[in-house]
């Protein structure tokens, strides 16, 4: 259990740096960057065996190894839905 929780509170401090790292790519049209950032989050989702939220990740990454960032607003809003619901999960299982 000890070695979750340091899981989540890892999770719980760089999660919001990659989600910064995605909104700023988006922001600066940088479709590299969005891949790299969304392909790290997505690895760190799938520790936890989140589907939903991965997926969502896994949307941003493909948007930005295909340069075809169109989708990217209504995607990044998906996934920070989907994190905000992972994270207020984690946050329960942290305190149980």
């Amino acid at each position: 259990a000890e070695t979750l929780n340091e899981l989540v509170e890892l999770f719980a401090v760089e999660c919001p740096k990659l989600m910064q790292r995605i909104r700023d790519a988006i922001a600066g049209h940088s479709p590299s960057e969005l891949q790299r950032a969304a392909h790290t989050l997505k690895s760190s989702i799938q520790i936890f065996g989140a589907q939903r939220p991965a997926e969502a990740a896994l949307r941003l990454e493909t948007m930005g190894e295909k340069g075809d960032l169109a989708d990217a607003q209504q995607a990044w809003s998906a996934l920070a839905g989907e994190i905000e619901r992972l994270m207020s999960m984690l946050s329960d299982l942290r305190e149980s």
